[in-house]
């Protein structure tokens, strides 16, 4: 029981911090065509952000807890 509790907090602590930590990495990178890092950033990660402006990099991580709350 104490291994399910532990699991389900990582989970629902641990994705949504991750993903938050390397869309705030890669912020500059995620938009910027010009930037080395963008076609690794974009490949990685572009699928969080890239349906969103730029100024709202973060807003997957809105999408993906309101999920988790509703699941």
């Amino acid at each position: 029981m104490g291994v399910a509790v532990l699991f389900i907090i990582v989970y629902i602590i641990g994705v949504p911090l991750f993903i938050l930590i390397s869309l705030f990495k890669n912020r500059k990178h995620l938009h910027d065509e010009t930037s080395v890092l963008h076609e690794d950033v974009h490949y990685t990660l572009g699928a969080l952000y890239e349906q969103y402006e730029q100024k709202f990099w973060w807003f997957e991580l809105v999408v993906i807890i309101h999920k988790m709350i509703m699941t």
